[in-house]
């Protein structure tokens, strides 16, 4: 990806193949923690919890919906009543 990232002159692409470069590492980390379960104990799949910042993937969602589709007009308006919301 990063051979990708630095062959691409467009900033807007470049933002796009980090996005998907992230994602897909955090693809690997979770097929990962599972194949390691799944040795483990065959008949159950334990999800390890951690703690995440809802407003910082929203926004990062937002950000690649946005890039998805810069070719069309659109609008993505987001609102919190909260500064910082995390899940555990």
């Amino acid at each position: 990806m990063s051979f990708i990232k630095k062959k691409v002159p467009d900033i807007h692409t470049q933002q796009l193949v980090e996005n998907t470069e992230r994602q897909a590492q955090k693809l690997v980390n979770e097929i990962e923690a599972l194949l390691i379960t799944a040795r483990k104990d065959r008949q159950k799949v334990y999800l390890q919890k951690e703690e995440t910042d809802l407003v910082l993937l929203v926004t990062e969602v937002a950000q690649e919906v946005s890039m998805q589709h810069s070719h069309q007009p659109h609008q993505i308006k987001m609102e919190s009543e909260l500064n910082e919301l995390n899940l555990c």
